[in-house]
């Protein structure tokens, strides 16, 4: 009769993507930053447009996207996702440079377009 190892389903192991390790601190400077300017200006509003609370919404704003679109795509799509944590990056690293380059600057700027885009309907 085989025992069975009831300790890895008890205590789970925690894993956290190096992604999502920069939510929390920002959140934390942000909310901090609120405080710390009244301690400076005490006539300052909670979103002043100084540049140092813009810098720091824009950053809180692209992570918690970056966090949610991993999400969904693990959700909506998983096979994508487990595509993307297995296979990917050797279909990736087989191809050559030019066709590299046209990938990335798509994907990025066509993020970088989504970002713009759902920042601009907060507005």
């Amino acid at each position: 009769m085989t025992a069975i190892n009831l300790n890895h389903y008890l205590h789970p192991p925690i894993t956290v993507k190096k992604e999502y390790w920069g939510i929390s601190p920002a959140i934390v400077l942000f909310l901090a930053f609120l405080h710390l300017i009244r301690l400076i200006d005490p006539a300052a509003a909670p979103l002043d447009s100084d540049l140092l609370s813009i810098v720091l919404m824009a950053a809180v704003s692209l992570l918690v996207f970056k966090a949610i679109t991993g999400w969904l795509i693990k959700s909506i799509w998983p096979t994508l996702a487990k595509y993307s944590e297995d296979q990917f990056e050797q279909n990736f690293n087989a191809l050559n440079p030019l066709q590299k380059v046209c990938i990335y600057l798509g994907f990025y700027l066509s993020l970088l377009f989504l970002f713009i885009l759902s920042l601009s309907c907060l507005a």
